[in-house]
């Protein structure tokens, strides 16, 4: 676009916008970011004909919990691919990672050393939350996953938070319990 217009009337931002208003209407189904999630969701479980499966996904059904938005999903085709073989499992969260404060937890299995995803949840809590909120929900993706895919974790793995600590505790009593090294050495550190 320099190359044709050296000196544009435009910025830079100008163009971002526009791009990102056009690119929106690729994934955008609703005003509502969570009416809209959950029509993507819907639409990527129902793949089209001819489509791969790689990005099919399977929509969690989750209770409602007051002061708590939630959302939830598992990758069906890893899990058919790779489910019956995973003995550890892992679970880790990002927060402040997105404008609308949702914290972002993944679900991972090892296979041949190395971590799988298969599933997530996205939480957002608002001031009127209630105490053990997302515990509860963390407990419910779980018990999704030993349930329904059939998940036999031998270990499990989290960093040091105590809602992710008591739903492994809760859903997976036998397995054997680790805390993340990297989480333990800062830990010490402190």
């Amino acid at each position: 676009m320099l190359k044709s217009d050296p000196t544009p009337s435009y910025s830079r931002k100008a163009v971002y916008q526009l791009w990102s208003d056009q690119t929106c209407k690729n994934w955008k189904r609703d005003p509502d970011e969570v009416k809209s999630a959950k029509r993507l969701l819907d639409e990527a479980s129902k793949p089209q004909l001819g489509q791969k499966g790689l990005y099919v996904v399977q929509p969690i059904p989750l209770h409602d919990e007051p002061g708590f938005t939630a959302i939830a999903f598992a990758l069906p085709e890893v899990l058919r691919q790779w489910g019956g073989r995973i003995r550890e499992v892992a679970l880790d969260s990002a927060w402040n990672t997105n404008g609308s404060c949702f914290e972002v937890y993944a679900l991972l299995g090892e296979i041949y050393g190395s971590g799988c995803p298969m599933g997530y949840i996205l939480i957002q809590t608002s001031e009127e939350k209630e105490a053990g909120g997302k515990e509860h929900y963390l407990t419910e993706l779980l018990s999704y996953f030993k349930t329904t895919w059939k998940i036999k974790a031998l270990v499990t793995l989290t960093d040091k938070d105590i809602s992710e600590i008591n739903a492994f505790l809760k859903v997976y009593p036998e397995a054997k319990y680790q805390l993340c090294f990297w989480h333990c050495l800062r830990a010490v550190k402190k």
